[in-house]
């Protein structure tokens, strides 16, 4: 009776993470579907799925929270989808994290920037290993598509605690690697990095 308890406990774990995760999914195709990436041709999900897949494939992260919330990353910021949406489809803790992953359009610039800024400062290591994961896309992507690199200092040095979290110490470390390749990691250490455009 306790192993069948067990085997019952862990079958619903799996099936609710297999439906957040594949609710975000279906949420990011469909708020994403008319939108391209800067080339005009290339679908933008496509962005939100390899960034999911950086933090699986490469971060080795496999929670289904931090991946629903990567692949939801933009459509706040970039669609009609709202914070309500992503509740309602994926739980609080995605919509949370979706909602600290985006700026405020309604903003002036210089004041929304400001804002974006302290939220990535003071937010979740979750929360930085995703922003981290969208500069990763964003650096191979430009690198992919011959658009020249701009490697987003701002965010990447808001993200100065790694200590103790190994997930952030790892990525960093990924970054950091893949720009020492490209002879870019002095500037992306001191934030002077401004190479190309994406």
């Amino acid at each position: 009776m306790c192993i069948r308890n067990i085997k019952d406990f862990e079958m619903n774990t799996i099936i609710e993470n297999n439906k957040i995760w594949q609710n975000a999914v279906m949420l990011s195709v469909k708020a994403h579907r008319f939108q391209t990436r800067k080339d005009g041709v290339t679908p933008y999900v496509s962005h939100q799925m390899r960034v999911c897949l950086a933090l699986s494939l490469i971060f080795d992260v496999h929670d289904p929270e931090i991946l629903s919330a990567a692949l939801l990353h933009d459509v706040i910021e970039d669609t009609n989808v709202d914070f309500d949406d992503i509740l309602e489809a994926c739980g609080r803790e995605v919509a949370s994290t979706v909602a600290l992953l985006s700026k405020d359009t309604r903003m002036e610039y210089e004041q929304r920037e400001a804002m974006y800024k302290e939220q990535l400062a003071s937010a979740s290591w979750k929360v930085k290993l995703i922003k981290i994961a969208d500069i990763y896309d964003n650096i191979c992507d430009a690198l992919v598509s011959r658009l020249g690199i701009n490697v987003w200092t701002p965010a990447l040095n808001m993200i100065e605690d790694a200590t103790g979290i190994p997930e952030l110490c790892k990525a960093i470390e990924i970054i950091s690697d893949l720009l020492k390749s490209l002879g870019a990691e002095k500037e992306w250490l001191d934030g002077t990095s401004r190479i190309g455009s994406i």
